[in-house]
């Protein structure tokens, strides 16, 4: 008869998403497994919801301050002191993944086929691209580098996103470093660890979770104000933070890389200290600008453009990121007061923002703009019929920038995302799903558009070489 499954689920307020892993759970076929629910603070009713929907459950709960590498030793102390059958699995997940019901029985047949010594890592799968994107990792503790192993053989370090373990081989491995690294580098400090204790590292393309959401944390703090900066940077939910990897370093490294590994961290930490001391410098000086520029300006008949780049347009005040991040309101708020813009213009902007981006944007800009002013909006159209530009302008396209477009729109996409958000829609050029080209004339004094079939070169031979859907946004 197979074991039963022990799953440490640390949580904290996210109870959508969950329940949406609670679903999943609900839905296995192999029922003999206990839930260890470890909140660490929660306050938004996730203990609540999970008891409703699990019978077989143990609440632990924390004070907020437990993090990643606390949860999970919180969970291991409560299996030593419950002497759980050494024969039992273990199974260290996140709330924030998705898998279907033949994930715990799956598990168990391949860890059973495998043996005892063996870490086994479900394959976490993008569930946009498709593809996985955690399936091992080939550490290099030499220089610190880390990439997808690119075979099965060179796997030394996992992370603890979907990892299984029979509760023997965890007890061989030892306990989480709660004090010294209590969030990021936790996981790959404890699978290091159990490769050098001789236990076998391994994922199987056959059992797979799937991403629900972006993992939290701080990646990227460019936009920060430099104190922001520097406080983001020194949090326990900080990649980068260099107290935090130093001692990472000094737990798995060997003792003779040691200090040149220690030295490139910190010269690392200072020079990205240095170039933010010189972008915020170079943000001071377009901010003073944008503020003379605004105070020359007539605000009864305020014109913006966002993302403006280089161009210039008569009358309108460009604005470029991050000085004007349309996703944040406090960057609106800075120079602006609500209901007073007159009119904003975008010109191949919305592609490079995801959907939530998408919506925050625009119920920003409906904020600040008054009664009847308008918006005006072009991007890539995702119903041209050309295949070339499709294949330039799509996500992750050959095109320039294409890398970080993140949505292609087409008329019904983006007008019914600014219907939703209160904006009465004027189509101006848009291909339809049958691949028919509509174009309405449009004044170029609310906003000129260079990406578009009337101004852009590229279509002298031909009326819709390069196109964009254009849209005009009207605040009721």
């Amino acid at each position: 008869m197979k074991e039963k499954v022990y799953i440490l689920l640390p949580v904290y307020n996210r109870r959508k998403t969950t329940e949406l892993f609670i679903q999943s759970l609900q839905a296995q076929t192999y029922t003999n497994y206990c839930l260890l629910l470890i909140d660490d603070g929660s306050t938004d009713g996730t203990e609540e919801m999970v008891r409703d929907k699990i019978e077989n459950l143990i609440v632990l709960k924390g004070n907020g301050k437990w993090w990643w590498a606390g949860s999970l030793q919180k969970g291991l102390d409560w299996l030593q002191q419950n002497r759980v059958p050494k024969e039992a699995i273990i199974l260290f997940i996140n709330d924030d993944v998705t898998f279907n019901k033949f994930f715990l029985e799956n598990a168990l047949n391949i860890i059973y086929k495998k043996g005892a010594g063996s870490l086994l890592l479900a394959q976490t799968i993008d569930e946009k691209a498709g593809c996985p994107v955690e399936s091992g990792v080939e550490a290099n503790l030499h220089n610190m580098k880390f990439k997808i192993a690119s075979t099965p053989e060179k796997i030394n370090c996992l992370s603890t996103r979907g990892l299984f373990m029979k509760y023997s081989d965890l007890l061989r491995i030892g306990k989480f470093h709660t004090l010294i690294l209590p969030h990021y580098w936790s996981d790959y400090e404890f699978t290091i660890r159990a490769k050098k204790k001789k236990l076998h590292l391994y994922t199987d393309k056959t059992l797979a979770i799937h991403i629900d959401k972006q993992q939290t944390g701080f990646h990227d703090f460019n936009n920060e104000r430099f104190i922001i900066f520097i406080a983001n940077l020194f949090s326990k939910k900080s990649i980068p933070n260099p107290i935090y990897k130093s001692t990472f370093i000094m737990l798995t490294a060997a003792k003779k890389n040691i200090p040149l590994l220690l030295t490139k961290t910190w010269l690392n930490f200072i020079l990205m200290i240095f170039i933010k001391l010189k972008s915020t410098s170079f943000s001071f000086i377009k901010e003073q600008s944008l503020k003379k520029a605004l105070s020359r300006y007539d605000n009864s008949n305020m014109h913006v453009i966002i993302g403006a780049g280089n161009s210039k347009q008569s009358g309108w005040i460009n604005t470029n990121y991050p000085i004007i991040d349309i996703t944040r309101e406090q960057t609106l708020r800075n120079y602006f007061k609500p209901d007073s813009v007159s009119a904003f213009l975008a010109e191949h902007v919305w592609e490079h923002l995801d959907e939530n981006e998408a919506e925050i944007a625009l119920q920003n800009c409906f904020k600040y703009l008054k009664t009847k002013g308008h918006i005006r909006i072009a991007v890539p159209d995702g119903y041209q019929t050309d295949q070339d530009y499709i294949h330039t302008v799509k996500p992750g396209g050959t095109g320039s920038g294409a890398d970080d477009h993140k949505i292609l729109f087409n008329y019904q996409t983006l007008s019914e995302l600014m219907v939703k958000n209160g904006f009465k829609v004027k189509l101006l050029e848009w291909f339809d799903e049958d691949g028919k080209f509509h174009q309405r004339d449009w004044l170029l004094d609310d906003g000129f558009i260079h990406r578009s079939a009337r101004f852009d070169k590229r279509n002298t031979y031909s009326a819709t070489t390069y196109t964009s859907l254009i849209i005009d946004g009207i605040k009721p």
